[in-house]
């Protein structure tokens, strides 16, 4: 039999779309199992030939790596928001050393998340905040992933050794000087400029004013909401992409944010080379409860021109009531440096759609006026065959780092209501810079593709104004005394199936009247 990650190899080589392929597994509090689990998720496990880095831990200090209930007090806190740097240690689980040169483009760059899960049936996740890039400097020589099997091989300084990891703590990712900006990046090569302290205060632009600039910022607003909190890191370096090893550098961690404080505390264990998208499944229901309807599809453009890396999309639909469904869509761009420009979900001719959203996460410490075209919202188009978002701004090729396509380590949704049932089948993910493919489709829940459905009320089924009359009373009334399953408006499924508030049923959806037969 293939293993998994045989299966995902040779889907990716025939350059189709990958849906995941395992659930979350044991429980990642169980360091044991979680270990056992990364070694046949295809997102990683390794070792992987050439240099290979990823986040091993998220912590606050090198001396809480692998603690339970880690704090990181806020960097900055003012009357709407507060600000926090997420300490990180990376590990080389790869077969080659890993450059970590400072003030060059030859080592890594760190950018930090923070996301909100609201769990229960009408579950979603959205992200909170960003941080810029804390750019690396020099490497040590620790053994943050020994629990993996991986033993330092002594190289440092200049480079991160095979089976070492280096640790950065919450203070230093939130130092303000070493934050540059994520956007000049390209996360599929992992190309991105840099130079010495002065080439730095050149063009890391605007220059730090507050106390908030560069950092990961968050509005108090959203976490007083409430929720399951999650912290997310990537590493993101040259040698590491040309490897091909770029897809298994984000890894995420739970975290509580303690009332009028807002104190972070990192609890659970760091949910190393996966993206904070699978958290969704992991916890949809509630703490530790899977919500296995949520399903989760990997995509790429691996053989594409320019080829290019990895997004993922995440959906789940719930029924609302007996005639109306909530569709729930995460898209989160791993290394994609095309980005994400636009989503699409096909609809039935005569479906009708309500409650279209679409939801971003703000970029920040720019100029306000590039600020400004980064976070333009999407637009949402409902038509007759399609509902739909996509970024206002398109492409400008002369001015690569504006717009707002949805960029690496980031996460946007979608979201609408309509009156049809979900089907397995494919949602578009249109990418914002040109190239070849011009998108790539990923499985997830859509509404029925079936010709839409009369009005239930019409009972009779006629054509002829007024479409509801007594007859339909009298038709739903005999479908009812013969036991019809039709008569179960209510879609009720403990017996007995057909009851009084199947009537109740009917009869609202009747005063609520049919605009067509």
């Amino acid at each position: 039999m293939q293993s998994k990650s045989m299966i995902a190899m040779l889907t990716v080589a025939a350059g189709l779309a990958v849906p995941a392929m395992a659930e979350d597994g044991p429980s990642l509090s169980d360091r044991v199992l979680q270990a056992a689990w990364q070694r046949v998720y295809p997102t990683g496990g390794g070792p992987d030939a050439g240099p290979d880095v990823i986040v091993g831990e998220l912590h606050s200090s090198q001396s809480s790596n692998g603690s339970m209930n880690v704090t990181i007090n806020t960097s900055a806190s003012d009357a709407n928001r507060v600000a926090y740097g997420i300490g990180t240690t990376s590990c080389n689980v790869g077969t080659v050393n890993l450059n970590w040169i400072a003030n060059t483009p030859n080592h890594p760059i760190i950018p930090q998340n923070l996301y909100r899960l609201t769990p229960g049936t009408n579950s979603r996740i959205v992200q909170l905040g960003q941080s810029w890039c804390k750019f690396a400097f020099t490497a040590l020589t620790y053994n943050a992933c020994s629990n993996e099997g991986y033993t330092c091989n002594g190289s440092g300084g200049s480079v991160l050794g095979v089976g070492c990891s280096d640790p950065y703590t919450a203070s230093r990712n939130a130092t303000q000087s070493s934050l540059g900006p994520r956007f000049t990046a390209n996360p599929f090569t992992g190309a991105f400029p840099d130079g010495n302290s002065a080439w730095r205060s050149a063009n890391w632009l605007p220059a730090v004013s507050t106390s908030f600039d560069r950092r990961l910022i968050v509005q108090k607003a959203d976490i007083d909401a409430g929720g399951l909190f999650f912290a997310e890191a990537a590493y993101l370096t040259p040698d590491d992409a040309v490897a091909g090893n770029g897809k298994n550098n984000t890894s995420y961690r739970r975290a509580t944010i303690a009332a009028g404080t807002y104190t972070m505390t990192l609890v659970d264990s760091t949910v190393r080379r996966t993206p904070v998208i699978y958290a969704w499944r992991a916890h949809g229901l509630g703490l530790n409860t899977p919500d296995n309807s949520i399903m989760i599809s990997e995509v790429n453009s691996l053989t594409g021109t320019p080829a290019d890396g990895w997004l993922v999309v995440a959906s789940k639909a719930t029924q609302i009531n007996s005639t109306t469904w909530h569709y729930e869509y995460a898209m989160e761009n791993l290394n994609s440096d095309r980005m994400g420009g636009s989503f699409s979900v096909p609809i039935a001719a005569g479906t009708v759609v309500s409650n279209a959203q679409w939801r971003g996460v703000d970029t920040h410490s720019g100029f306000p006026a590039e600020d400004a075209t980064r976070n333009e919202a999407w637009r949402v188009v409902i038509g007759s065959t399609s509902v739909s978002c996509q970024a206002n701004t398109p492409y400008n090729p002369g001015t690569p780092t504006l717009g707002n396509g949805l960029r690496w380590a980031t996460l946007y949704n979608f979201s609408f209501d309509c009156n049809r049932p979900p089907v397995t089948g494919n949602a578009t993910l249109g990418f914002y810079k040109p190239g070849t493919p011009a998108s790539v489709t990923a499985a997830a829940w859509i509404p029925d593709q079936t010709a839409a459905a009369s009005c239930y009320a019409n009972c009779d089924g006629s054509t002829i104004l007024p479409f509801l009359n007594i007859n339909d009373f009298i038709c739903f009334q005999n479908q009812f005394a013969a036991g019809d399953s039709r008569a179960n408006c209510d879609n009720s499924t403990i017996p007995p199936v057909l009851n009084v508030n199947d009537f109740t049923c009917f009869l609202n959806i009747f005063a609520a009247g049919c605009s067509a037969p």
